[in-house]
């Protein structure tokens, strides 16, 4: 015990220690005050805030009690700065376990439940959905939140290895992509007020809003869901001369910014700092040719206004633009163009396998440099994998 008895003990900012007359300690702190007479023949010394404890000599009895005592004495400090917590897994079929108020509900599979209430100085918490869980992260200025979300599903395993906790969890978009509406937009609605009044009827705050304002024709989304709508609507705006954006959320805010937008940019070498490349390119889901159809008559009939061609030699793989009577025909033709401009191309996958950084985002861009890729790309998707510290990228060329 003499390792642990010579260990020091640091006082944290807010906590006091009184060494009293006979090695009666008082220790006080944000959580409380606590007293505890420990053994008189101890040597407990204090210098600013490192206390130590020193044995007065090296019979059996004082080694023993030296890694006692300093033991006693840092859990005081910790009961008054942290406090303490016990955590009961609770396994078995129908078994259930809520709080009510102050009271801890069970049901262990008794014909009644089993109720226990919390004491003064005891708090019971149980985790159930909903509770938010934020990862921090520090690259040398300091932690900054690199994510956070709210628990949807939550899994205890236990096996012969030990315990593990697994859980799902969402930022505030995710009831977005949940929940279907019917929205009506009048003629002349705004990119901007339209997207905003989604988040505000559900109650997420908009921290930045850096995306389109185009106009848009008069629509009406039936029993849509909503992150489809607000979907429609940049794409809506992209095929009008906008430029691609990205939607996320950070510190429980909403954003919308365009494809790029980061200010710090993230360099990745083959030499360095990348482990694995790959590149794949696919025409699968290419569009060579769109038909843009003019305004319904009577019978409901529309008549072909214009054909918009892009790389042709690939085959026809056409898509319909329908003109609204708030199009002129070469705004329907610019729109369609808008159409070949981003789905006519070759669609390039590549995937870069490199040390995390957690602060890189879907939509951010970063500069890449090995064999097969060189230059600078956009995130499409990015997984980050604390256990083995790395991520993987799957990136597109910036424009």
């Amino acid at each position: 015990m003499s390792r642990i008895g010579r260990m020091p003990i640091t006082v944290p900012a807010g906590v006091t220690v009184n060494i009293a007359e006979g090695n009666v300690v008082t220790v006080k702190g944000p959580k409380g005050q606590l007293t505890r007479a420990l053994r008189p023949e101890m040597i407990i010394e204090q210098e600013g805030t490192t206390i130590t404890v020193k044995r007065p000599s090296e019979d059996k009895l004082h080694r023993s009690l030296h890694g006692l005592t300093r033991t006693l004495l840092h859990n005081m400090v910790v009961g008054v700065t942290d406090g303490y917590a016990k955590e009961l897994e609770v396994n078995g079929v129908g078994y259930r376990v809520a709080k009510e108020g102050k009271n801890l509900v069970m049901n262990l599979g008794f014909s009644h439940q089993v109720i226990v209430s919390e004491v003064e100085g005891i708090t019971i918490e149980v985790p159930n959905p909903n509770t938010i869980v934020i990862i921090t992260a520090d690259a040398g200025g300091g932690e900054k939140e690199v994510a956070r979300g709210y628990v949807t599903e939550w899994g205890p395993t236990r096996s012969s290895g030990g315990k593990s906790l697994t859980l799902a969890a969402y930022d505030e978009l995710f009831n977005l992509q949940q929940s279907q509406d019917d929205r009506y937009l009048p003629a002349g609605t705004g990119t901007k007020s339209a997207i905003t009044a989604v988040f505000n009827d559900w109650g997420i705050p908009v921290g930045e809003y850096k995306g389109p304002d185009a106009v848009h024709a008069k629509t009406l989304f039936k029993a849509q869901y909503l992150s489809d709508i607000i979907l429609a609507l940049l794409d809506d705006a992209e095929k009008h001369g906008s430029d691609h954006y990205v939607i996320g959320a950070e510190a429980g805010k909403a954003f919308v910014r365009p494809l790029g937008d980061n200010k710090d940019i993230y360099h990745l070498s083959e030499d360095t700092n990348t482990t694995t490349t790959s590149d794949k390119i696919s025409t699968a889901s290419l569009v060579t040719r769109v038909k843009v159809m003019g305004l319904e008559n009577k019978d409901g009939k529309a008549a072909p206004e214009a054909i918009v061609d892009g790389l042709t030699e690939y085959g026809i793989r056409q898509r319909i633009y329908n003109r609204s009577a708030d199009d002129t025909l070469d705004t329907a033709k610019a729109a369609a163009q808008a159409i070949i401009d981003d789905q006519g191309k070759p669609d390039r996958s590549s995937t870069v396998v490199a040390p995390d950084v957690p602060f890189l985002h879907k939509g951010d861009k970063v500069h890449l440099a090995s064999e097969t890729l060189d230059g600078y790309f956009i995130v499409r998707s990015v997984n980050h994998d604390v256990t083995n510290r790395s991520m993987t990228l799957s990136v597109r060329p910036a424009a």
